[in-house]
This record gives C-alpha cells, structure tokens and sequence, in this order.
C-alpha cells in the first residue's frame, strides 16, 4: 500500500493537468501521514515512510489537508519528536524546511 501512495506521488504530468496532479498528489501525501498515525504497526519500514511523508511536505494544494498534516505534525513533534526526527537527529534539517515554509 505505501508503494502505491509513493507511485501516485511520483506521478510526472504536464502543465495542463497541473492543478488537478497537485491536488491529488496533495491527498495522497496526506493519506500517507494518515497511515503513519492510525496505522502504523502494519507499515513493514516506519523509518523510510515517515522520511518520505517529510520530504513530500508542506502540502500547498488542499488548504484542508495542509491543516490536518501540519497538526499531526505538530502533535508528533511533541509527543514523540525522536520519531520525526530520526536516528541521530538525522532529519532534522528537513523539518526546518518545513517549518520554515
């Protein structure tokens, strides 16, 4: 299942589709994060999801999924901030970016 969302993330399209790819990808990003909190036991390498829902954030498209991945975000950096940042604090950096956005 996370190859599947990391497949419809990757998508390249042309400009004309654009908007409606930005959205998707969007949605598909944040089912990713969904996954991350509700069901991440069943995820095989937690550690490699959750480096590339980082990567793939900020959302920019959908306002109402932007909202709710920048909570659970928020709420993780909180209460489990070793998970988001890493071993040996190794994504860091990419939480800045993100922040920083």
């Amino acid at each position: 299942m996370i190859d599947a969302l990391r497949f419809s993330i990757d998508i390249q399209l042309g400009t004309q589709e654009l908007e409606y790819y930005l959205h998707a990808k969007d949605n598909a990003i944040s089912s990713l994060g969904k996954v991350l909190k509700y069901q991440s036991k069943y995820v095989s390498n937690t550690d490699e999801a959750i480096t590339y829902w980082l990567k793939s954030l900020p959302l920019e498209a959908d306002l109402e999924e932007a909202k709710i991945m920048n909570e659970f975000l928020a709420d993780t950096l909180i209460s489990n901030y070793a998970a988001i940042f890493g071993a040996n604090n190794s994504r860091v950096g990419i939480v800045i970016k993100i922040l920083s956005k």
